[in-house]
């Protein structure tokens, strides 16, 4: 079967660029890279609309260098075909300060058919913000306001990657590289075992299970390994020191656990909702409980993605 028509349920998307003029009468772009789940084909796709809405200035610009991909299903089973060419709707409201910090709320519905009434094909929904998995540039003055456009998705058929095996973004080659015949690439090797350990005291307060504003950037960074798994199998243990009674270290560490994985599932992690969630407690030390810094070490909540 061709890759370009060949059916999948499981997507993931993540934004690019966009672009949005005008302030009662508005037009834009807004770019995204779509991921099937099935094959790891990667197209951008493009929404090009016109509707109403109002705003400070009369155009902004933004534009992600990282893609946080979130994982999203169509309601039947579709192709990079089926979506060319086909009418969505897309509702925006974003905030940007002249430090070029931003914030923005969108809804991209695309319609599985022409008229008034069609049902919704995908609906990709995100809230987000300067270093959350927001736009990391923007170009132009200080803007706020919120726009609905009805418009097409156009996939771009000249910006595929195909079957990515490990990344999200393949070298390009040197013009003087000569040209090969394409071929299918081989199965990727199974990827190893990752564990990534996190310090209790960075992500939650004494004796807490709430996650710390300073916890965001870290487990950014693991969401990030994660999404570029195609089949991440992932478990989060939570573990403690030695203070305190054995049976309340391990329910405290549990709940840390939890905290993470509910993080993980709110900002759309692919697959989190199998996360496995262990409390450790006292049990696995890593370093002394009689000094500080050997307790320090062990109030943590380690990552173990295969």
């Amino acid at each position: 079967m061709d890759w370009k028509t060949e059916l999948s349920s499981r997507w993931a998307i993540a934004p690019v660029r966009s672009f949005s003029g005008g302030e009662i009468i508005t037009a834009g772009f807004y770019h995204y890279k779509l991921r099937n789940r099935d094959t790891n084909d990667v197209c951008t796709i493009a929404f090009y609309g016109i509707g109403g809405g109002l705003s400070v200035v009369p155009a902004a610009y933004s534009e992600n260098l990282r893609y946080y991909y979130k994982n999203l299903r169509s309601k039947r089973p579709t192709s990079f075909q089926d979506l060319n060419l086909r009418r969505a709707q897309l509702v925006i409201g974003s905030i940007q300060a002249l430090s070029g910090q931003n914030a923005s709320g969108f809804v991209l519905n695309i319609l599985d058919g022409y008229s008034g009434y069609s049902k919704p094909l995908m609906v990709y929904k995100s809230i987000s913000g300067s270093g959350d998995f927001g736009y990391e540039d923007s170009i132009g003055t200080p803007t706020a306001g919120i726009d609905i456009h009805d418009g097409l998705i156009h996939v771009k058929w000249d910006e595929v990657e195909r079957g990515l095996p490990d990344h999200d973004d393949p070298i390009a080659p040197e013009w003087n590289d000569p040209v090969i015949p394409y071929e299918d690439p081989p199965a990727p090797p199974p990827r190893g075992k990752k564990k990534v350990r996190l310090e209790a005291d960075v992500l939650f307060g004494f004796d807490r299970h709430d996650l710390r504003p300073e916890a965001i950037s870290r487990l950014g960074a693991v969401a990030y390994e994660i999404n570029k798994r195609t089949a991440p199998n992932v478990t989060i243990e939570g573990h403690a020191d030695s203070t305190g009674r054995p049976g309340y270290n391990e329910r405290l560490s549990r709940r840390r656990a939890e905290a993470v994985k509910n993080w993980f599932v709110s900002k759309g992690v692919y697959n989190a909702p199998r996360f496995s969630v262990v409390g450790k407690g006292e049990e696995e030390p890593v370093a002394d409980n009689k000094t500080p810094a050997g307790r320090a070490q062990n109030r943590r909540v380690e990552i173990t993605i295969e």
